[in-house]
């Protein structure tokens, strides 16, 4: 059976509401970013000059700094903020310093850096304290990273700096840096013109039959940010990626490897999709936030009261409030009521929950998320990239609560599902 109409239609659910491009961030945000971009570059350069695996090692946990977005949110005013924001930036002006002349930075020279931005974040609030990346709590093991990949597993850590981008590779026989001769907004441009007819749709601009997904780009992009990556990796079976930026936005999984020689001559809808090769028909792809998501522990086996809970289908806001976010709330997603009411047909019994239109509110859901193995969300997604606490999900409204559940009142639970 082809795989392609499943494919598209799963384009459509992974973009409910898309993230705008990252501003470039103001003041000491912008001046750290700086400072870091170039801390990399040197780093890894002097890694490929035969420098050793210590500059590896020593970029890698660079990167994780870099591309945490406790640091690309606008920093604020506080005191905790100013402290540890002064010796942050004061630590990474030295690092930079040390790298001046084309010389490599010391050994071990970003131990400070690392510890300082580890500091900085929980100090902010914005994250809980185990969120931050394991690079700063401890030096970044590669060889960590690698016990924990499975044989035909490799994990691609993208870094967009402002003209390349890097891509840090680890599997269990080894690690290096890929340097992509492409540069932030090359990248970004691509995958925002990608994207604009999915976020089209979103918007309730254009319905599904008439939405244009872009294969000559799709298949640009590939050749842009993996091809080189996965020849030079042949035994690879799934790729474990860790996005940066606007990379969040695409699905690498609909990337376009090539096409058919002859092409079809169908006239059937989306027929045209038929004529391509995807990464998915290749490559189990997963995601991942930071490299240090793959180190955290597992935690034990546990029995849950109910195999499947779902919420889809929430009732727009009467009153949404006046930003970004109000027109795509004001989008009735009519598709995610059978959706959920599909998937809850596939879970019998007792074990399962679903919640549909008002019933998809905060108090059924601190209530039975909790409990579910399986929690499936059908719901518009609003990103806050300024304020991180502030994304959120929209819920059904209950009496005197707001229709926006933002990240913050989620971190107040304790939710131990298997996949969400």
């Amino acid at each position: 059976m082809s795989t392609w109409p499943g494919l598209f239609l799963a384009l459509l659910l992974l973009v409910p509401s898309l993230a705008a491009e990252r501003p470039q961030a103001p003041g000491e945000a912008g001046r750290l970013q700086a400072d870091l971009d170039a801390i990399l570059q040197r780093t890894v350069e002097c890694h490929q000059r035969g420098g050793g695996s210590g500059f590896l090692q020593a970029a890698l946990r660079v990167a994780e700094v870099r591309t945490h977005p406790g640091l690309q949110a606008p920093w604020g005013r506080s005191g905790g903020d100013r402290g540890l924001g002064s010796r942050l930036l004061l630590a990474a002006g030295r690092l930079r310093g040390s790298c001046a002349d084309g010389k490599c930075p010391p050994a071990g020279g970003e131990g400070e850096l690392v510890r300082l931005a580890g500091d900085f974040i929980r100090g902010r609030g914005l994250f809980r304290s185990d969120s931050a990346p394991a690079a700063f709590s401890a030096p970044g093991s590669i060889a960590r990273l690698r016990q924990a990949l499975s044989p035909g597993q490799l994990l691609l850590k993208y870094v967009l700096l402002p003209d390349r981008v890097l891509v840090f590779c680890i599997h269990d026989g080894g690690a290096g840096c890929e340097v992509l001769p492409f540069g932030r907004a090359q990248v970004a441009d691509m995958v925002q013109r990608l994207s604009r007819p999915l976020e089209a749709f979103a918007a309730g601009q254009v319905d599904y039959l008439r939405i244009h997904f872009d294969m000559e780009l799709a298949h640009r992009l590939y050749n842009v940010l993996l091809r080189a990556v996965v020849e030079r990796h042949p035994l690879a079976s799934e790729l474990v990626i860790v996005p940066d930026g606007e990379l969040f936005k695409l699905p690498f999984e609909a990337l376009v490897t090539g096409f058919r020689v002859q092409a079809s001559a169908s006239d059937a809808l989306f027929s045209e999709y038929e004529d391509a090769f995807y990464l998915i028909q290749d490559f189990r792809v997963s995601y991942l936030v930071s490299l240090g998501d793959l180190l955290l522990p597992f935690a034990a086996a546990r029995e849950y009261p109910y195999e499947l809970v779902a919420f889809g289908a929430p009732l727009p806001p009467a009153e949404p409030p006046p930003d970004a976010r109000s027109a795509a709330a004001a989008v009735v997603l009519t598709s995610t009521r059978q959706e959920v009411i599909e998937l809850g047909k596939l879970f019998g019994g007792s074990r399962r929950r679903v919640f549909l239109g008002g019933d998809f509110n905060w108090e059924n859901f601190s209530r039975f998320a909790p409990q579910a193995r399986l929690l499936h969300l059908a719901s518009h997604f609003f990103v806050d990239r300024g304020n991180p606490q502030r994304s959120a999900f929209l819920f059904s409204a209950g009496e005197g609560e707001s229709a926006f559940c933002n990240a913050g009142r989620l971190h107040g639970l304790s939710m131990a599902a298997e996949l969400v």
